[in-house]
């Protein structure tokens, strides 16, 4: 079993291959309008929230389903009052938590993680025609406001009935929540990253507070999306134990040297199956 979950998952939201969690794929990802030739923000247009087709409009219920399979072993894998801390997007949100609770795991509450500076995406309507043609007062824009702040939903194993909060973090130092390290629902950090290695990776910073708020030394993490291994960066840096889970090999050989570069070679323990899909990283 493990102490914790902290991960950051797909959003299924058609950001690239790897984020679509539904069935009608007719996503436009690599598409060829000027704007995504210019910007790589702008790399892959997705799915209008409309959607596309009839197909388009059960993508949600279908990220639920994907959410409901992860999370189901989640629950079985952590211990009583293990913390499950899940970054999510804002579109799809409601589903994870819909999931989790149809799984049996408490929703304990959502963090706000202030990113600071974000791209804004809406366009001025008269870009595409003149203002004065519409009869229109205003600066009307087309698309969403800056996505400055991203959710980080805070789950729980449950306890058993009769039992307390107070005797399992006793027990295993588990349940409760430090302080020092999280003292408010509204986390700030910076979402620039001077060296990126994955499309949607998140500053070591806010990892080092989720990892310490919620875990104690020596406690194991699980992160079943490790992506470029940011999750396992924070916990070697905290003298925590680590398992991540990748199934893009070529980003778990970034996950694999970055988690090497933590801390001096002779501590690394790496475990691989025959497809070098997973990795253990215990830090003793």
């Amino acid at each position: 079993s493990v102490d914790a979950v902290i991960s950051d998952i797909p959003y299924g939201i058609d950001y690239s291959d790897w984020d679509i969690k539904h069935e009608n794929t007719n996503s436009a990802l690599l598409g060829s309008s000027p704007a995504q030739e210019r910007s790589r923000l702008f790399r892959t247009r997705a799915k209008p929230k409309n959607g596309w087709s009839e197909a388009d409009k059960s993508r949600g219920k279908e990220f639920q389903t994907f959410c409901s399979t992860f999370l189901s072993e989640c629950k079985r894998v952590t211990k009583p009052c293990s913390p499950i801390i899940i970054m999510a997007g804002r579109q799809w949100n409601h589903r994870l938590m819909v999931a989790a609770e149809d799984e049996g795991i408490t929703i304990v509450d959502t963090f706000v993680w202030n990113k600071k500076v974000a791209p804004f995406r809406a366009q001025r309507v008269s870009c595409v025609k003149a203002a004065s043609d519409m009869h229109i007062n205003g600066d009307w824009r087309l698309g969403s406001l800056a996505p400055i702040w991203e959710p980080i939903v805070w789950l729980r194993n449950p306890y058993k009935t009769g039992g307390t909060i107070t005797k399992e973090f006793i027990e295993n130092g588990l349940g409760c929540f430090n302080y020092d390290k999280v003292s408010s629902l509204i986390v700030d950090c910076n979402s620039k990253i001077k060296d990126r290695q994955h499309e949607t990776q998140k500053p070591i910073e806010l990892f080092y507070v989720l990892v310490e708020g919620f875990t104690q030394e020596e406690h194991t993490i699980l992160d079943m999306f490790m992506g470029s291994g940011t999750t396992g960066v924070a916990c070697v840096n905290t003298n925590r134990n680590f398992i991540g889970i990748e199934k893009d090999p070529q980003y778990f050989e970034i996950a694999k040297n970055r988690i090497a570069e933590a801390e001096p070679p002779k501590k690394n323990v790496f475990t691989g199956n025959n497809d070098n899909k997973w990795l253990v990283r215990p830090t003793k």
